[in-house]
């Protein structure tokens, strides 16, 4: 059984935010399909595909996508799950959508209800799938969404500054890094191009007040890369920043920032403060 090991840290160049965060999950005929609509639904940098569901992992047995929504408030979070999901999941062939996120959610969001409009009154609620199901009539048939969606509060931006003595073995490992990640059952996602990032995009911002930006950025002399992710909770993020951190060992990769940043507002009281500790899961 891992343990939770507290580690104290410095204001590091990271910055990481406090999230609201979904988790949903989009079902078809094929993978091919129900990723078409997931690529579709996601088209912004706080969300993404976080990996494919087995046909044992649904609800109705088919093949599926696992995905993350993050924005920062709840209700910009609401907007976008209907606005989005209404034109990527339900004019997708074959999609259906589900909540995966009910385990661990401190709110819910009657995205179902949101739905039944584009029904015309034809919608029901009904029980299938041992789940609360809304079907909405549509050319092949019936479209089906879950009533109910779980909200948490997530953390987005978790970034992973490493070093070493060439640029091309840095990217290398990144890559590995990155497979890693996306190959454990973590409930991460990496929404950059590429899964990995050019250290210091935050450079600019430190001059512009209104972003909010704590920490003064210093450029690295040495060859250097980032991996940024998102991630449902402070758990998930520790699970992941674990991983990498036993990858750099005895790669000649360094390891420098390991934080969740300095400006971590409401993640753990609703004054914000600076983040003084990290938590590490250790077995």
């Amino acid at each position: 059984m891992a343990e939770a090991k507290v580690v104290p840290v410095s204001a590091s160049y990271c910055e990481a935010i406090t999230s609201w965060c979904t988790r949903l999950l989009i079902t078809a005929k094929s993978y091919e399909w129900a990723e078409n609509s997931a690529v579709e639904l996601c088209g912004f940098s706080e969300s993404a595909i976080e990996r494919r569901a087995s046909e044992t992992e649904t609800p109705d047995g088919r093949p599926g996508v696992f995905v993350q929504l993050h924005n920062y408030t709840r209700a910009a979070l609401k907007g976008m799950m209907l606005a989005r999901a209404s034109q990527t999941v339900l004019t997708c062939p074959t999609t259906r959508l589900f909540n995966a996120i009910s385990e661990d959610s401190e709110k819910r969001y009657k995205l179902g209800k949101g739905f039944s409009m584009f029904g015309e009154g034809y919608q029901k609620l009904e029980k299938k799938w041992d789940r609360d199901m809304y079907s909405v009539p549509v050319m092949e048939g019936l479209f089906w969404l879950e009533e109910k969606y779980g909200l948490r509060r997530g953390v987005v931006g978790v970034g992973l500054i490493f070093t070493g003595k060439e640029q091309k073995d840095l990217v290398q490992f990144a890559a590995k890094a990155t497979e890693k990640l996306k190959a454990e059952p973590l409930k991460i996602i990496l929404p950059h191009p590429g899964k990995s990032v050019r250290f210091g995009e935050a450079l600019a911002a430190t001059r512009l007040s209104n972003l909010g930006v704590s920490a003064k950025f210093d450029p690295l002399k040495e060859p250097n890369a980032e991996i940024v992710f998102n991630a449902i909770s402070p758990v998930q993020a520790a699970c992941a920043i674990s991983t990498v951190k036993d990858m750099a060992k005895g790669a000649g990769v360094k390891l420098l920032g390991r934080t969740y940043g300095n400006c971590l507002r409401g993640m753990y009281d609703d004054e914000g403060y600076a983040l003084r500790e990290l938590i590490y899961l250790e077995s």
